[in-house]
Parts: C-alpha cells; sequence; structure tokens
C-alpha cells in the first residue's frame, strides 16, 4: 500500500528541484530576499498600505519565476518595509520642522476645553446653516499656517498621494488617545 511509504527528505528536495527545473522556477535564495527587501522599500515610498506592498512582492516573485518564501518571511519583508520608511518619514519630517511647527503640530492633539482641536478638524459640518458655515470659516483661518506648512513639508517627504491618503486615514483610524501613545514623530507625519 502507498499510503504507508514516505519518501526521505533529500528524496522529496531531489523531486522539487526536478519540478523548479521543468517548470523554469528557483528557489528564493538570499540574495533574491535582499532583492525583494529592496523592492519592498520601494513599494513602501509609492504605497504604504501592507496589501499593496505585499501585492508587488507577489508580482515581482512572479516576474522572477522565483517560489514565493513562506507566508510568514513574507509578513516580516513587508513589516521591515514599512519600518524602514516610516523610520525615514520620521527623520524628514523632524528635519523640515521648526520648533514652531512641532508646537503647532502638538497642540492638536493636547487637550483643550471642549474637544480636541484634531477631533474639530474631523468633523464635518452639521448642516448649511450660517452658524456652521462661520465656524467652519474659522477653522480655516485657524489652520492656514497647517496649511502652508503640509504645502512645503509633503514635497520634502517624497512621498505619492496614495500614501498621504494612507497616513492620513491614520489619523481617522486612530483615537486622539492612541495618536498621543505613538511617538512624536509618528504622530507629526500621520
Amino acid at each position: 500500500e502507498l499510503t504507508e511509504y514516505e519518501p526521505t527528505k533529500p528524496t522529496r528536495l531531489k523531486h522539487q528541484q526536478i519540478i523548479l527545473e521543468l517548470c523554469d522556477y528557483r528557489q528564493c535564495d538570499d540574495t533574491a530576499r535582499q532583492t525583494l527587501l529592496v523592492k519592498a522599500q520601494q513599494a513602501a515610498k509609492v504605497c504604504s498600505k501592507p496589501i499593496y506592498i505585499f501585492r508587488e512582492l507577489l508580482r515581482h516573485l512572479d516576474a522572477e519565476r522565483l517560489v514565493p518564501p513562506g507566508y510568514s518571511s513574507l509578513q516580516d519583508v513587508v513589516s521591515q518595509a514599512i519600518i524602514t520608511e516610516q523610520e525615514r518619514l520620521v527623520l524628514k519630517v523632524k528635519q523640515q520642522l521648526s520648533q514652531t511647527d512641532t508646537a503647532v503640530l502638538n497642540q492638536l492633539i493636547e487637550n483643550a476645553p471642549g474637544l480636541y482641536e484634531i477631533t474639530q478638524l474631523k468633523r464635518e459640518p452639521r448642516s448649511f446653516s450660517l452658524s456652521e458655515i462661520k465656524r467652519e470659516i474659522s477653522r480655516c483661518e485657524q489652520i492656514q499656517g497647517l496649511y502652508k506648512l503640509t504645502k512645503t513639508l509633503l514635497p520634502a517627504l517624497e512621498i505619492s498621494t496614495e500614501s498621504i491618503k494612507y497616513y492620513a486615514s491614520l489619523v481617522n483610524y486612530y483615537s486622539v488617545f492612541r495618536l498621543k501613545q505613538l511617538s512624536q514623530g509618528v504622530a507629526h507625519v500621520y
């Protein structure tokens, strides 16, 4: 009975190698893994969404006819790329921001009477009433300095529109309490 027969590890590896050669594929060795990490870091600059980076890695593996490493290995590569990109952005933000700029950004998540400033920015006007329109105009005047800051800061970060949207979505995703828990540099990037 064949179910009792289990091939040895060397036999399995030999058969795998024969199949790979027949299909013109190769194993993902250390050199290919390093290239994979570089590709992931490039993808993270385009869009920092983990799923985007993962899909770009799969496209690269397919184009190079490489057998994908294990899922956890790919997760590690994606995580490392995201961390590297985040560190790059934090460093750029620290280089670009003056003390005044830093204070303005910190003020968005500091305790204030009523709502946090960042919460007020997230809120949509309730209606088109005169009082709501006046409140929106007032809010616009308050954040005029932030707008000017972002017009100079965003080009310096060298990130895509998709990444800008992604980081902005994280501000909506995290509560003010959680934003305060993040390192100041990461919170400033978001």
